[in-house]
């Protein structure tokens, strides 16, 4: 606090690092699967978990504080993990597609239109999650412990009563609920508490083997790709601090400038086998 002495006053910094961070994760497990049966394969899977750490990995560089709070008492940082999705869907398949010789439809074709219409095949990947957690912090040292990576979280504002999340690229959060701890102390508000926007995502591809005459070894792949097919903004995290140092909300607090994948991609493969 204010007016007391460094714990060593002798000492201008150090560092120190462990690997003694404790874990916990609980999850429920969904999953089916379809072998290969008339043409259709597949696998799709649903995962709810939660995910509590000391300290964990980082999904990206804005999602979690590099050192921790109070380096005496890691208990302190135990909240949710960098890595934590509360929910998870994921789906993946290929259809055999019913068209050409000796299938359902135009099953005889005949010459040059049954090798363009046969043997064409469907892909998909859809994955559907909730976002990852993300702190709150303030950018600078309230707490007064010296620590240079400015882990320092805020307190939650009492009076606050808005929505904390307006959930818009300008604001994702809302920096009104959480007020400056009084200096030389630190906030309560816990590791990780906010949570990111989350993710949608469908990857299609439709391919065909083209056999080459007269060599049997050889083939000629055709494939057609969209990568985001439905064209989804994904969004990254938003800029996690939230005040500045006279208590005042920033301009920036919850402010999103990156999107976590590609706007819709198209692409055209051809691979020659042999």
């Amino acid at each position: 606090p204010l007016n007391d002495p460094r714990r060593n006053p002798a000492m201008s910094s150090a560092k120190g690092t462990t690997a003694g961070a404790t874990g916990n994760y609980n999850a429920l497990l969904v999953q089916v699967m379809r072998r290969i049966s008339h043409g259709l394969t597949f696998k799709t899977n649903y995962t709810w978990s939660k995910s509590f750490d000391e300290a964990s990995q980082s999904y990206a560089p804005t999602n979690c504080a590099s050192t921790p709070l109070n380096p005496s008492n890691l208990k302190f940082d135990y909240g949710l993990s960098c890595t934590d999705i509360r929910h998870k869907f994921g789906f993946s398949g290929s259809y055999n597609l019913p068209i050409g010789k000796g299938r359902a439809l135009w099953s005889n074709p005949g010459g040059v239109a049954d090798e363009l219409i046969s043997g064409w095949q469907l892909n998909v990947i859809t994955t559907i999650m909730s976002g990852y957690p993300f702190n709150a912090q303030l950018g600078f040292s309230q707490s007064r412990n010296g620590n240079t990576s400015f882990p320092d979280r805020p307190s939650f504002n009492p009076n606050f009563t808005g929505n904390l999340y307006p959930h818009t690229t300008n604001q994702w959060f809302n920096a009104n609920a959480f007020i400056l701890p009084p200096l030389g102390t630190y906030g309560n508000v816990p590791r990780n508490y906010l949570t990111s926007p989350g993710l949608e995502d469908v990857d299609l591809s439709v391919q065909k083997n083209f056999p080459i005459p007269l060599r049997e070894n050889m083939g000629l792949l055709l494939r057609v790709e969209a990568f985001n097919l439905l064209n989804q903004a994904n969004f990254g995290v938003p800029s996690i601090l939230t005040l500045n140092t006279d208590g005042s909300v920033r301009g920036t607090a919850g402010l999103i400038t990156n999107t976590s994948t590609t706007s819709r991609q198209l692409q055209l493969a051809l691979k020659l086998t042999w």
